[in-house]
């Protein structure tokens, strides 16, 4: 999950973003619709931490699989409504495709950690097959009897 981590913490973005307002120019008259960019973007900001926190503590695999989920969902609420508002609310068309690419990296790597989760769901508990087939057949040659110099059941071992 190494790449999952550097990628969170590096290509998921948010100079958009910063401390939680969105760096944009403020447009002379505020168009209807551009006050949920500010709402959307602390949600979505709220949601990488999140995620990132997840990732970077090595949680198991179906909390990394929820978090990211959760994130991408909010993410994806977040660049439609970029695509469709983020230019009459002042967002600079290249930052639009930025955020298009890194929400597809954030699918890539949420659909790594559900496959993970799956998969390490699908794991039986106990032995696998190639330890129960390669370890010896309990028998008399093969089990221990005890029997060492300092065995007490049979007695005193020093007289």
């Amino acid at each position: 999950m190494m790449p999952l981590r550097c990628a969170l913490a590096g290509a998921l973005f948010f100079g958009f973003l910063g401390s939680g307002k969105a760096q944009v120019p403020a447009p002379a008259a505020p168009q209807a619709g551009c006050d949920q960019l500010e709402s959307l973007g602390g949600e979505v900001k709220k949601r990488f931490e999140i995620a990132q926190a997840t990732v970077s503590k090595r949680k198991p695999v179906s909390e990394q699989c929820r978090a990211l989920t959760q994130f991408s969902d909010v993410e994806s609420k977040f660049v439609k409504f970029i695509s469709q508002q983020g230019v009459w609310c002042g967002v600079p068309s290249q930052q639009i495709e930025t955020l298009k690419a890194n929400h597809a990296h954030t699918l890539t790597y949420q659909k790594q950690a559900c496959a993970a989760a799956a998969q390490a769901a699908r794991r039986p508990e106990g032995p696998s097959l190639s330890r129960a087939l390669n370890d010896p057949i309990p028998d008399v040659n093969t089990t221990s009897t005890g029997g060492g110099t300092l065995d007490s059941l049979a007695g005193n071992p020093l007289r």
